[in-house]
């Protein structure tokens, strides 16, 4: 009805606008060319009119064989679906009625009795019966799906004062990228240095190379420039890291302006840390070495300091087993720093916690390092406050550390991660087997977004509501 009352309103709209027309020319001066002109309107205003009267009476069939197609479609779904339920029905009674009886077990057969006849008459009774007790299965269906824990992915931003993880993709991998004027770097683990160049200190003798073999996991090798004054031209160029490798106590110290971390590198492996020295003097010092050039005199354990003039600008140190580095930086002033820790590692085992270690190992107490943060898993989110954990059902839940930075840009204090990964549910807390919240993920979320979840289980929750009194109530 609606359709066809604003199909006659544009139609006489239409009227109008013709007749308007013709009384235009009706009132134009009678000269020749004008009742030429005249007669050509009219004949063209009629043509007009025939020929929107005819497509618009075209449309009009065309809609009323279109409408009566759908409906007569509709009425035909609705016959094969009464018909389809109805053959169900009765194929489902004469099963129950025909099948084979067995004499249950005497203590259940006065109960087997009573639900034979609870489905006899609730359900067998009528076809309507049968689609009212299907359709609250149905909707069971959709509350037990929605309970059904599945994996999904889920995105973190945090920000906190220390990291660990393990790196476990396949090739090797950027992690410290061309870290300018480092005013410091502190290298603890197992290595064989080979220096050129000029070296002075009152016991050494005159060298043009030496070789120092740091021969325990606590030896120590310093760097620094001579003049703690002097901006040097010591760099870091890059550090890539190994499959399997594990990065623990990832630090950044702002008191300190020190980066701090460990390697814990797989056995036969090697990671390069390639260093770039400038042309100033620098002072060496180490710890618990070895080496044939230095006089039998001298005392591995005591610390060896002497002042060094590269032979070349380039040193790279070959790392293996375990590794502590300490970084004194540059000061934090400008944005160049956004760059100096890679991102986009493949990652597992992530953990944002470290431990307060006392002399008995069973007295440690494990730590949160977040500072505030939060986690999405699809449409849920939580918000962690300082010192509570990120509590994940697997050590390989987190997947990707798509970004790892300085925070705040301007003035850094802490470090901030980004974490991607798939779960199928977050907790958090501030004890980490304690949790006080979570989010799960649902098996609907797969298919469907929230609002749609939503509008079904609240469809379902009446429809079950509405049908089983019904159900119970109907003769």
């Amino acid at each position: 009805m609606r359709l066809r009352q604003a199909w006659q309103q544009c139609k006489h709209q239409l009227q109008a606008n013709l007749h308007n027309i013709l009384n235009f020319c009706r009132n134009l001066p009678q000269s020749p060319p004008v009742r030429q002109i005249k007669h050509n309107l009219k004949a063209l205003i009629r043509l007009l009119k025939q020929q929107w009267l005819h497509f618009s009476n075209r449309i009009i069939i065309s809609i009323k064989t279109l409408c009566r197609q759908l409906i007569n479609s509709l009425k035909t779904l609705i016959s094969t679906l009464i018909d389809l339920v109805k053959t169900s029905y009765y194929h489902t009674k004469t099963w129950v009625q025909n099948r084979p009886q067995r004499t249950p077990h005497p203590r259940q057969h006065r109960r087997y009795r009573r639900l034979k006849t609870l489905a006899k008459n609730l359900i067998f009774k009528k076809p309507q019966n049968l689609a009212a007790f299907i359709l609250i299965l149905i909707c069971l269906s959709f509350w037990g799906l929605f309970w059904v824990p599945t994996q999904h992915t889920f995105e973190g931003n945090f920000i906190i004062e220390e990291l660990s993880f393990i790196y476990r993709g396949q090739p090797d991998k950027l992690f410290l990228n061309a870290i300018p004027n480092l005013k410091r770097i502190e290298i603890e683990g197992r290595q064989t240095l080979n220096l050129t160049g000029k070296f002075t200190a009152p016991n050494l003798p005159t060298l043009e190379n030496l070789k120092i073999n740091l021969q325990d996991s606590y030896s120590k090798l310093i760097i620094e420039p001579a003049d703690p004054e002097t901006i040097a031209d010591l760099s870091l160029n890059t550090l890539r890291i190994q499959p399997q490798t594990h990065i623990r106590n990832f630090w950044y110290h702002p008191q300190q302006n020190r980066l701090s971390f460990r390697l814990n590198i797989p056995s036969k492996q090697v990671i390069p840390l390639n260093l770039s020295l400038g042309e100033i003097p620098l002072k060496i010092t180490v710890e618990g070495y070895s080496s044939p050039q230095l006089p039998s005199d001298h005392d591995p354990f005591q610390p060896l300091q002497f002042l060094w003039t590269p032979g070349s600008t380039e040193l790279t140190l070959s790392l293996t087993e375990t590794a502590h580095i300490y970084l004194n930086l540059p000061e934090l002033t400008t944005q160049s720093h956004q760059t100096w820790l890679w991102g986009n590692l493949a990652v597992e085992q992530v953990q944002f916690s470290r431990f307060a270690e006392t002399a008995e190992m069973i007295d440690d107490l494990e730590l949160s390092t977040i500072v505030a943060g939060n986690v999405r898993l699809k449409q849920q989110q939580l918000t962690l406050e300082p010192g509570q954990f990120l509590i994940l059902p697997e050590p390989t839940s987190i997947q990707t550390i798509p970004r790892l930075q300085f925070y705040p840009p301007d003035q850094p204090n802490s470090l901030q991660v980004l974490i991607q990964g798939r779960t199928n549910n977050i907790k958090i807390g501030v004890a980490a087997e304690h949790p006080v919240n979570e989010i799960r993920g649902s098996f609907l979320e797969q298919f469907f977004p929230a609002d749609v979840i939503n509008a079904l289980l609240t469809f379902s929750a009446v429809a079950i509501s509405y049908l089983i009194p019904w159900l119970f109530s109907s003769k």
